[in-house]
């Protein structure tokens, strides 16, 4: 027994100060792993608070009131948003989507409007209200100038919450509009163009004046190009009214979409003028909506060897 004492004595006198260091470090880091397994740790019980109690996903409709602009209304159909006012079009996703997070924004603060003076929050004349499914008013107040966050009233609750929502809602009209320009869910049966016209008769493309040569593939890539053209911006349209170059008939409509083709600082637009907005286009696009597709190059001819036995002499 004495002598395990004195070996082990031994052994500590033998150890310097980095090897105590290590060890040191050793038994600190079991000892925290030991406590991981012991104590969990402590949870954060508190409940987060959201903005509204409806969920994102059960959003259908949205109006967005502006003091210094018009208003907007937003419907969700099919998975797909569309606007209902100003203009009856297809909505940017991106913009209704982000007026929809709203319902669960998280909610920093909270107080009870009775105690407070609205003037004080700008929410006495709010600049922008929301109304979510007609349940729930959203008015849009100032800023938090110590963290930029923004007050929202909701009810008898006033609400401090993120404000990167805000100069979307503030954005042009013309912002909410979708970029494609031939709404989703809709089949194209006329398309006038000034040097063509391509009309759907029994099920088949007839193309005037008719061509040689133009395969049904040509025609269904040309349609499909309008189908699914987007433009790179759009604005509101308030120059003189202009000639429609383009007529589009839509299934089960008598009435076709005229749109005017107009060059500007070297940059091409699709007017439509009885909605007074243009779709701004890539020159790439303009291109391929005004023209059947070039015909597909012919495979490259191959030298087959010849099969005679005899030998081409090399040049």
């Amino acid at each position: 027994m004495q002598d395990y004492k004195t070996k082990i004595k031994s052994i500590i006198q033998q150890l310097d100060s980095r090897s105590w260091l290590n060890i040191g470090m050793l038994l600190f880091i079991l000892l925290l792993i030991l406590l991981a397994f012991i104590e969990p740790g402590e949870k954060d019980t508190k409940q987060i608070v959201t903005l509204t109690n409806l969920k994102q996903a059960d959003i259908k409709q949205i109006e967005i009131r502006r003091s210094n602009d018009e208003d907007i209304t937003l419907r969700h159909k099919n998975d797909i948003w569309y606007m209902s006012s100003p203009y009856q079009l297809p909505a940017n996703d991106f913009r209704a989507q982000s007026a929809s997070a709203l319902a669960e924004i998280k909610s920093h603060l909270q107080y009870n409007v009775s105690n407070i003076n609205l003037k004080e929050f700008k929410l006495d004349k709010p600049e922008i209200t929301i109304i979510l499914n007609d349940m729930v008013t959203l008015e849009i107040g100032g800023v938090d100038p110590i963290n930029n966050r923004r007050y929202v009233k909701n009810g008898d609750t006033l609400h401090l919450v993120s404000n990167t929502f805000y100069y979307q809602l503030k954005g042009q009209i013309t912002t909410y509009i979708s970029y494609q320009i031939i709404p989703p869910e809709t089949e194209i049966t006329k398309l006038i163009l000034p040097k063509l016209t391509l009309t759907l008769e029994s099920g088949n493309w007839k193309l005037h004046p008719a061509q040689e040569d133009i395969s049904a593939d040509r025609i269904n890539e040309f349609l499909d190009e309008w189908q699914h053209a987007q433009s790179l911006e759009i604005s509101k349209y308030t120059g003189r009214k202009r000639k429609n170059d383009i007529q589009i008939y839509y299934k089960d409509q008598l009435q076709p979409i005229g749109f005017s083709l107009m060059k500007k600082q070297d940059s091409i637009f699709l007017v439509r003028n009885d909605l007074g907005i243009s779709y701004k286009l890539s020159d790439e696009i303009a291109e391929k909506l005004q023209k059947l597709p070039d015909p597909p190059e012919p495979p490259e001819s191959s030298t087959t060897p010849s099969t005679d036995g005899n030998t081409a002499a090399p040049d």
